[in-house]
């Protein structure tokens, strides 16, 4: 919708354009119910009231006082039609112009009453008997009514010089169903919502300003970089006074943390004392995981005494006081030859610039080689690791070296069947030197023998092994099946054996070791390998 004299873009609501300020031309409407009409329509579609007649220069006339005499009926009609003598009698070619009028009407009215099913079709309220003197008001300033107003009561005579009602023929509920409203401009109907007609007694609403619509302002975001500034301001402002909290807290820490120190730090003192105070107050406990070398290794008993020097600098002058560290001991091989949990908090490691010294005990039943056989410390590997559970209590300490807890029972059992593979093709070719003269034999087992009140398995079987070894240092060890002298009589030979590794030259002397070394005839006797 444009203005007529400027070409400025329109609302329907705008009674005037706000470009120029020329009244807006408004839709014509029937003055009784105010639908859309034209110039052409002698009648409303809607109510089938007679509508003025427009003269040639388009302005519109006021019926004849015998024109609202031809529309006006006397009374209302019932439901059985009209009363005798209640319409006034028209010319036979009036009557025979409305019949065809209302004809037209009620077909149009039924049209308009199956489109009033649909949802998408905005329908006028029901029509509503106006006043002749009374300006009638624009369709564009007539709010929508979502209830139909209550049927209109005729004016009397002496209130409204012209009456315009609803002709008799007619029956009355043949216009009860309402025209749709005229479908609005997609131009604009983004711009503001379609009016509503006004219904008697409501007040128009007020006017939009063009190009506002019904969106509410927006409001100016000016304070939201003041707030963003102050944010910013107010996190350094934080991180400076944790920074200065932080400082004073660390100086204080270091103040206070020798009296005699801080007394003597009154006077002049040497950089060298203030190092070596810092170095106290800074011994705590560290939990870096050390680098650990085997230097030395020696037997105490039947334990294994194992030296190793460890460096870490992140440690520096601090104790090692962690729980539940298993020391694992590998040979050149990458086989483990000595395993244990060590809890480090009972006996702290103290190191000096990074560097300690730790001895470590291990029990017979921690370690699968035997001491005099680890030839060289430097091909050997130890590995540090953390969070182990130990198995059962920690072995007393011998000496200065710490006692551990064993390991878990399937990692020993595993370790002790593969010490006694590797011991058996160690010892092979010292075996080959008893073909021809008598040793004596100390042990015999094989695993899942049920022996002296237990179920032996391979770690109980090495273990014993190295007891003998540790008490009879040419012990050794053959598997039976190996040798002619264990398999010629048919005899089951899955068995490993313990020999004394002592030679002799007959059969008596061999047996006279026997009893000096207070073994029985049960648990010593002499063989040779033949």
């Amino acid at each position: 919708m444009q203005c007529t004299h400027c070409g400025a873009t329109l609302n329907p609501s705008d009674r005037f354009c706000p470009s120029c300020g020329t009244p807006v031309e408004q839709p014509k409407t029937c003055p009784q119910c105010g639908a859309p009409v034209d110039d052409s329509m002698r009648f409303c579609m809607n109510c089938g009231a007679r509508l003025p007649e427009v003269n040639e220069g388009g302005a519109a006339t006021e019926p004849t006082q015998e024109t609202a005499t031809e529309n006006a009926t006397v009374a209302e009609p019932t439901a059985e039609g009209p009363a005798a003598g209640e319409v006034s009698a028209e010319p036979a070619a009036e009557q025979s112009d409305e019949s065809s009028t209302e004809s037209s009407a009620e077909s149009t009215a039924a049209e308009s009453s199956a489109q009033s099913d649909s949802p998408e079709q905005a329908l006028p309220d029901a029509a509503v008997v106006a006043d002749a003197n009374e300006p009638e008001p624009a369709a564009s300033d007539q709010p929508q009514s979502s209830q139909q107003p209550e049927a209109a009561t005729p004016v009397p005579q002496s209130e409204s010089p012209t009456q315009i009602l609803t002709p008799v023929s007619q029956p009355q509920t043949a216009f009860t169903t309402p025209m749709p409203a005229l479908p609005p401009d997609p131009a604009t109907q983004q711009q503001a919502p379609i009016v509503p007609p006004v219904t008697p007694g409501s007040v128009p609403p007020a006017p939009v300003a063009p190009g506002t619509g019904s969106q509410p302002p927006k409001k100016p975001r000016k304070w939201l970089v003041p707030v963003i500034i102050a944010v910013v301001v107010v996190l350094i402002a934080a991180g400076v006074g944790i920074w200065w909290w932080m400082s004073r807290s660390n100086s204080s820490t270091e103040a206070s943390a020798s009296p005699s120190a801080s007394a003597s730090a009154s006077a002049s003192t040497s950089p060298s004392s203030k190092q070596s105070a810092t170095k106290k107050a800074e011994k705590k406990s560290c939990t870096a995981s050390p680098d650990a070398t085997l230097t030395d290794v020696s037997s105490s008993g039947t334990n294994l005494i194992a030296t190793l020097s460890l460096d870490d600098s992140a440690c520096g002058s601090e104790q090692y006081k962690e729980s539940n560290i298993r020391v694992n001991i590998k040979d050149y091989d990458g086989d483990v030859i000595a395993a244990a949990v060590f809890d480090f908090a009972k006996k702290p490691i103290s190191f000096d610039d990074g560097e300690a010294t730790l001895a470590l005990a291990f029990t017979s039943k921690q370690y699968w080689m035997p001491v005099d056989e680890i030839d060289s410390t430097s091909s050997m590997e130890v590995v540090w690791q953390t969070g182990q559970k130990p198995n059962g209590k920690a072995a007393a300490n011998v000496a200065s070296a710490l006692g551990g807890a064993n390991i878990s029972s399937d990692d020993a059992e595993r370790y002790a069947q593969l010490a006694l593979t590797n011991q058996l093709d160690h010892d092979r070719s010292d075996a080959s030197d008893f073909y021809d003269h008598y040793t004596t034999q100390l042990s015999s087992k094989k695993y899942g023998m049920q022996v002296d009140g237990k179920t032996w398995k391979y770690s109980d079987i090495y273990e014993q092994f190295l007891n003998i070894k540790q008490k009879h240092p040419n012990a050794l060890l053959i598997w039976a099946s190996d040798y002619s002298n264990y398999t010629k009589n048919g005899n089951p030979s899955d068995y490993y054996v313990i020999l004394s590794g002592e030679s002799f030259s007959s059969e008596d002397d061999a047996q006279s070791w026997c009893s000096t070394n207070g073994y029985s005839s049960d648990d010593c006797m002499a063989v040779d390998l033949e």
